[in-house]
């Protein structure tokens, strides 16, 4: 008999001690999981909305500088007055691949970016040169909450056409690359 009143009466405590717990919403200092804001605030504790915008863009380039190899000596070469270039100038580019131009955001406000040779083109020809600026314009997104190593970047690509033949044998500018920033 005592058995059963034992067992009906720890029975009953198990069953007072169950109880159900809804809630409709995670307290951010509670236990549990859920998504909090997270606010900042400055040391007076108000919110900060305003920030001083810090703009830091790394520009890196490759060697921009192409060397043209001809098939002929300088005695061999004909110079031609009425087209102002050497007739029978044949050779190749060395090294002609892609020369990277790369500019990376360590800013804490997103920039647009631009990139051309002069009038504002992609493509450009001087002394029988033709030169290839590849990428499109943008913008960079901010750097803020990135690490450094994946902050916001873009490349831009020179090469020369290999058919180009120089017009003349001398050291020359093919044009300028200007790259333009500005904010968004």
């Amino acid at each position: 008999m005592k058995k059963i009143i034992a067992i009906a009466l720890s029975l009953i405590m198990v069953l007072s001690l169950s109880f159900a717990v809804f809630a409709e919403e995670i307290a951010p200092n509670g236990n549990g999981s859920g998504d909090v804001d997270v606010q900042v605030k400055d040391k007076d504790g108000n919110l900060i909305e305003d920030y001083e915008k810090v703009y830091s863009i790394a520009i890196e380039w490759d060697s921009l500088v192409f060397n043209f190899k001809a098939d002929q000596g300088a005695d061999e070469l004909q110079w031609d007055p009425d087209t102002h270039s050497y007739a029978n100038l044949t050779g190749a580019w060395e090294d002609n691949v892609d020369r990277e131009i790369s500019i990376t955001n360590h800013s804490n406000d997103a920039v647009a970016f631009a990139a051309a040779f002069s009038g504002n083109v992609k493509v450009y020809t001087k002394s029988g040169v033709t030169a290839y600026l590849n990428g499109d314009d943008g913008t960079l997104a901010t750097a803020e909450g990135t690490l450094v190593v994946d902050a916001p970047s873009y490349s831009y690509f020179v090469i020369l056409d290999d058919e180009s033949v120089p017009t003349m044998l001398k050291q020359f500018t093919v044009d300028t690359v200007t790259i333009t920033l500005s904010q968004i």
